[in-house]
Order: C-alpha cells, then structure tokens, then sequence
C-alpha cells in the first residue's frame, strides 16, 4: 500500500516537480529501505526543490532547477541527472546559453556526450544540433588523426566552430590537410604521398584506388606507405606494407 501510494504521488505531481524527485532518486536517495525511505518520501511532499537538490548532491548548481523545468514530463537515466548537474556546476551562467538553445534538453545532452570535453559547450552543441551528425563528425576528425588527436586539433576545431564554420568545411579540409605518419623510405628518387588530399589527387591521375576509404584509413593509422616514382622512366605509385614482425615490404607498382 505504501508503494501504491507513492506511485499515485509521482503520477499526479507537476511535471517540474517530478524532474526534481527524479533527479533526487537518479543521486541514490534510498527509498526502498524502510528506515530512510519513509523520511525521504515526506520530504520530497513537503521540502523545496532547491534544498531535496542540495542534500542529495552536495549543491544545487545555479540553474539546475530551471533545466529540470525546461525537461520534457518523462525520466531519464541517472546519468542524465549527473551530467546536467556537472556541466552547471562547472560552467556558471551555462542556463542562458541552454534556454536559449533552440535544441531540446534531451538531444543536447546526447550531443553534448558525443563532444570530447574540449568542445563541449552550448554554442558549439547548438551548431550541431543533434547527436548522430555530431558522432559521425567526431569521428572523422579522431580518424584523420590516427585515432587520437591530440588536444590542439580539438581546440583548432572548436575555434573555427565558434567563428561559424560549418562541420562540413571543417571535415573537408582538415581531410585534405590530413598527414600520414613519417616516411620509411627516403629516396629522392621516390616522393611520399603525405597527406590525404594528395592521395586522393593521385588516384584521380592514375586512376587507381588510393582514394578509397580503406586505403586512406591505413596510410593514416601507417600500415602502408605510398610513393611516387620521379626517377627515370615511366611514372608509377609503389606501395609498401608493414609487416609486422618483418617489416616493411613491397606490396605494388601501379
């Protein structure tokens, strides 16, 4: 009976003070023991939001009140609850940014987790807009970095995010601009093919596949090298692999 009648109190609550009682619940406030949970369920009838918010997680971050109220009626996973919580206490003033944002709470906490903590502000969120688009992009850029970019590629990209580049320009470029690793071979007779965008203009000239997915991925992680041949003769591109644990070995002319 008891149960039931909590059920019918959080069924029939203001949908603002619901979000509370569920970011309280999302913290572990202990309602099922019987010892905590009939204290908790009084308070959370009778005591503010903004105090059932600091005794269950230390604070109540300015703002986070207001971002419960702008949720939609249903609850979210305790994570939800935690990050909000974090990115507020973090980032003062962040709710006018939020309120402003024409994406909703839900997908800009999708987007915001999909953002490495360099880029995660509302702005740069806001720009994306929603979180698949926003993965792809991420990783893009971690896969023209061999995986993992270092924090100043990050901070390149938010930079031209804030001054209203578009995702899309950015990718085009930073691909184009993309270096593979160091060249085994040092040969003036050879010229290494470094960066992506000369991969894929050499395969438009020599009609070959080097600007195929799969290539560029393992000349940028440095599984293969591409050459071209300037010595005498008839051009050509050679390709050599790594093969581990023997090294570098030929694998082609084209």
């Amino acid at each position: 009976m008891v149960r039931d009648e909590r059920a019918v109190a959080y069924i029939l609550a203001e949908p603002h003070r619901r979000q509370v009682w569920n970011a309280v619940l999302a913290a572990g406030s202990r309602l099922d023991e019987p010892a905590v949970g009939d204290e908790w369920f009084a308070r959370l009838l009778t005591d503010s939001a903004k105090s059932l918010i600091a005794d269950a997680y230390g604070s109540c971050p300015s703002g986070f009140l207001t971002l419960l109220g702008r949720c939609d009626e249903l609850g979210h996973p305790a994570e939800f609850y935690w990050f909000w919580y974090g990115f507020l206490a973090e980032n003062v003033g962040a709710i006018r940014e939020i309120a402003s944002s024409p994406v909703p709470i839900c997908e800009l906490y999708r987007v915001l987790k999909n953002l490495p903590p360099e880029l995660r502000t509302i702005g740069i969120a806001s720009r994306f807009g929603e979180h698949v688009g926003t993965g792809r992009f991420v990783e893009a850029i971690r896969w023209m970095h061999g995986g993992q970019p270092d924090a100043g590629v990050w901070r390149e990209v938010g930079e031209r995010l804030e001054r209203g580049t578009s995702p899309r320009k950015i990718l085009d470029s930073m691909q184009a601009e993309a270096r593979c690793p160091a060249p085994y071979l040092v040969d003036a007779r050879f010229r290494h093919i470094a960066t992506v965008g000369e991969l894929k203009r050499a395969a438009q000239r020599f009609e070959n596949c080097l600007g195929m997915e799969f290539t560029l991925e393992e000349a940028l992680r440095g599984e293969s090298q591409f050459y071209e041949w300037v010595g005498e003769g008839q051009a050509a591109i050679v390709s050599i692999a790594n093969d581990m644990p023997f090294g570098w070995v030929r694998c082609s002319s084209r």
